[in-house]
């Protein structure tokens, strides 16, 4: 009896770990391997359809990523907004970005929330930047941003345009999206990135006048205290709400749509 016991529990001890394997190969991993993004990527930049399964596993590791980010640098919103918000990235990860642009569209002609209405506009941008393809739209919605998140949609207008050529239009638009910003410190930090782009164009002498444009904004003072800012940005822990590359690829979501390469730059009106 004390060995068929054994072999009961053998066997048991067996099935345990043979089920977490298949609920580890089974299951679409919250954490997909890098070299299974870069795969993805590889496909919508070559315009070949994905899988339901890697179209599944893009949209929930965008929507994961996107939550993370929310929840490190969002405002705090009230119940109402922050449900519509949550269920918005909620259909995003389910593949229906459709029902996400609903809720984010109410906050906007609802909520009395300034914060919130930037927070959808952000949202509605990213949306249709990654799953519509659709950059018209999504740099309408990112020039609708307000407040402490202006500087991340900003952002979000300028790294369209990275790897592509240089236009005076464009960077005349880039511009005076950046006068239209109130605080000085976004001011700097949009004014760097857009030299950055100009350097990455071949149009030094254009970066060259985008910086020089600082010092006429800021004073010595405000500049060391930036600087102090920027060192407590560096510090574990610090600076999660400030945005980062994105490295999650673009996805082109309407079902049985054949998948498209990068969104083209379009001029920003």
């Amino acid at each position: 009896m004390r060995f068929i016991g054994l072999l009961v529990i053998v066997a048991l001890a067996m099935g345990a770990q043979a089920g977490e394997g298949i609920g580890a190969e089974g299951a679409a991993p919250d954490k997909p391997a890098k070299g299974k993004l870069q795969e993805i990527h590889d496909k919508l930049r070559n315009g070949i359809p994905l899988t339901p399964e890697e179209q599944e596993l893009a949209n929930r590791w965008k929507a994961r990523k996107a939550g993370e980010k929310a929840a490190a640098g969002g405002p705090q919103l009230n119940m109402i907004d922050d449900a519509r918000i949550s269920h918005a990235r909620i259909m995003c990860e389910t593949g229906k970005p459709e029902d996400a642009v609903k809720d984010l569209e109410a906050i906007v002609k609802q909520s009395p929330d300034e914060a919130a209405k930037a927070e959808a506009h952000l949202m509605l941008g990213n949306i249709y930047r990654d799953f519509f393809t659709d950059p018209q739209k999504a740099v309408a919605e990112y020039k609708q941003v307000t407040g402490a998140r202006r500087r991340e949609a900003i952002n979000a207008i300028i790294s369209m345009y990275k790897g592509k050529g240089y236009s005076a239009e464009t960077l005349e638009t880039l511009l005076k999206l950046v006068d239209e910003t109130e605080n000085k410190r976004d001011k700097v930090l949009m004014l760097r990135a857009i030299a950055d782009l100009c350097t990455s164009w071949g149009e030094k002498e254009k970066a060259a006048e985008v910086l020089a444009k600082i010092p006429t904004i800021i004073t010595y003072a405000e500049a060391e205290e930036m600087k102090t800012l920027e060192k407590g940005d560096q510090k574990p822990g610090a600076g999660e709400g400030r945005e980062k590359p994105d490295k999650v690829p673009h996805v082109k979501q309407p079902k049985g749509a054949k998948a498209a390469k990068h969104p083209q730059p379009v001029p920003v009106q």
